[in-house]
């Protein structure tokens, strides 16, 4: 039997991760879905991030590279006669971390065969609902991702990269039927883009969540903004920094 790799979506999952799975874990540690994505100019995308992450959560960058870039370069150098699994749930912050793995992994030397571990289909957006048995079953139930399949994973990642909607849209509707959830994902892409009628849709519910219950209370607002867009897959540091720029007025109200 071929040794297996496992690419997490976070260390939550890798806290709870099943010994009865075999196989090497690693864990993305990005949120490719927050932040600049296209390194152009001088930059490589590491140290565009590393930048990114400093000013915007004040991480260090050498935090960054020890958990994160070196994390991805372990993942770079997953060898040959290896089965890659990716555990990634369908919310758009996973997603992009998805397409970007798989774009990372294009990159390998290896040809390895790769597949696509969901969560359970009444929870898309979490594997923290799932007992061990259920990740174990969802291993079990892998889905294998076709060479063309990748292909057009690694462009959609490109694509996200230069705000490409059309390719994005084009990209999910070929593939619909065995990954419908990249529809979902593209829209909700698409809705966060500000524009001259909308700071963009996650900041639009954080406005609405305020004048709705009258307070700027984070745990408030985050908890009616995991419950209104789940798609978006936000986590606290970045629903607080939307609301920080709101209560600070850098978005009109």
């Amino acid at each position: 039997m071929k040794s297996q790799a496992h690419i997490l979506n976070g260390d939550a999952l890798k806290d709870r991760f099943p010994s009865e799975i075999p196989g090497k874990v690693h864990v993305m540690r990005e949120c490719m879905v927050d932040g600049p994505v296209n390194p152009g100019g001088d930059q490589d995308l590491f140290s565009l991030r590393a930048d990114f992450l400093q000013k915007s959560y004040q991480i260090d960058p050498s935090e960054y590279v020890s958990k994160t870039v070196h994390e991805i370069e372990r993942i770079s150098a997953i060898g040959e006669s290896t089965d890659i699994n990716l555990w990634f749930e369908e919310d758009l912050f996973c997603q992009v971390n998805f397409w970007y793995t798989i774009s990372l992994l294009q990159a390998n030397k290896y040809q390895n065969a790769l597949f696509f571990v969901p969560p359970k289909s009444d929870f898309p957006y979490s594997f923290a609902n799932m007992h061990p048995f259920d990740l174990i079953s969802a291993y079990h139930h892998r889905i294998p991702i076709k060479e063309e399949e990748q292909e057009a994973l690694g462009t959609l990642w490109k694509a996200y990269q230069n705000k490409d909607l059309d390719q994005m849209h084009n990209i999910a509707g070929i593939y619909h039927l065995k990954y419908p959830f990249l529809e979902s994902a593209v829209e909700a892409f698409e809705a966060s883009l500000p524009t001259a009628e909308s700071p963009g849709r996650p900041t639009e519910v954080i406005l609405d969540i305020i004048r709705k219950h009258e307070t700027t209370d984070f745990g408030t607002v985050f908890k009616h903004f995991c419950r209104e867009v789940p798609i978006y897959g936000y986590g606290d540091l970045q629903v607080r920094k939307l609301l920080d720029e709101i209560t600070t007025h850098t978005v009109p109200s």
